[in-house]
């Protein structure tokens, strides 16, 4: 794939968080998972309401580690034609 090709697909679709799910299938709330990784609560209510742009690796490590699942599980890619 090259850099056009790239670029037209990064305009095309987006990605979105879905962590409300997976907190729901955990019965946890986001108060419960921000303790528990040592996160703010405030930043990560941040990222899951789809504000935030940027996640570290090791954050996303270990929402999965708490939360027992994949970023496949918190993260879906859609169309913006949606």
């Amino acid at each position: 794939m090259n850099q056009l090709q790239l670029d037209k697909m990064l305009t095309d679709y987006k990605l979105t968080i879905i962590l409300d799910e997976m907190l729901r299938k955990r019965k946890m709330t986001l108060n419960d998972l921000s303790s528990a990784i040592g996160v703010n609560f405030v930043n990560l209510a941040f990222c899951k309401n789809g504000h935030g742009k940027v996640m570290k690796f090791t954050t996303l490590l270990r929402i999965c580690t708490v939360l027992e699942c994949t970023p496949n599980d918190i993260f879906r890619i859609e169309s913006k034609q949606q």
